[in-house]
């Protein structure tokens, strides 16, 4: 009884243990900054975008407005073109899957999607949407 106790717990506690720490697995550089999407050319190969932090990237008018932000915690934000040419914040939640991916959830009615990163440095990530 004893043993199976303690390996239910072990169990248990490897379990939630992996839960927790795929869940804020992502890299501390890309927690509570807004990044957005810079047009630069030529892109990336493999389907990523360039993306810089506000501030560090020209909005292109007329090319749209397309960025993200993630906080610890699991709280996501998509800045995207609102219907006045403003930005529109679309809150949703993320969780981290393997490989610099997560799986992103908005609060409107667009389907979950998977968000690849890939950290070039403190100003700079490549993200691809698939």
């Amino acid at each position: 009884m004893r043993i199976s106790l303690f390996a239910g717990l072990l169990a248990t506690l490897s379990v939630g243990g992996c839960q927790t720490e795929k869940s804020t697995s992502a890299p501390s550089v890309i927690f509570g900054k807004d990044w957005y999407y810079t047009h630069q050319q030529p892109e990336p190969k493999e389907g990523f975008l360039t993306y810089r932090l506000k501030g560090t990237a020209d909005i292109v008018p007329g090319m749209g407005i397309d960025g993200f932000r993630l906080d610890q915690g699991g709280k996501f934000v998509l800045h995207t073109q609102g219907p006045a040419d403003e930005v529109l914040d679309v809150p949703g939640t993320w969780q981290a899957e393997e490989g610099g991916s997560y799986r992103i959830t908005l609060q409107n009615e667009e389907p979950p999607y998977q968000l690849t990163i890939q950290v070039q440095n403190d100003t700079t990530l490549l993200a691809r949407k698939q």
